[in-house]
């Protein structure tokens, strides 16, 4: 491992449990939306349901696979960790806004 990770790695050790802490947070809502979903698309079968199953599935697989990379870089002690970490949150934090921004606007009233 490179000198570099080994003098931060309490911060990379940081990171990585926060990365882990929220792709599992954002996991449990983006599989709930996917359940409500084909939930809906079964008792009801409609265009929505398959649109709210795509913007459900989607960010949860391009998540994944931000912080797999991640993990890896980590685990080599590559410096394009903090790039992919930083990365995999503002995702995160863009998915989450813009699925927001969806159900406000579906919403009536």
């Amino acid at each position: 491992m490179s000198r570099h990770y080994e003098k931060s790695k309490p911060l990379s050790d940081t990171l990585l449990v926060a990365g882990r802490i929220l792709f599992g947070c954002l996991a449990v809502v983006f599989f709930l939306l996917c359940a409500l979903s084909i939930t809906s698309q079964v008792l009801r079968p409609d265009d929505d349901s398959w649109f709210f199953l795509a913007i459900s599935a989607i960010p949860l697989l391009v998540l994944g696979l931000i912080c797999l990379t991640a993990y890896r870089s980590a685990v080599r002690g590559s410096l394009s960790f903090y790039w992919l970490a930083a990365g995999a949150v503002s995702f995160a934090l863009a998915a989450c806004g813009f699925i927001g921004w969806l159900f406000i606007g579906f919403t009536p009233g």
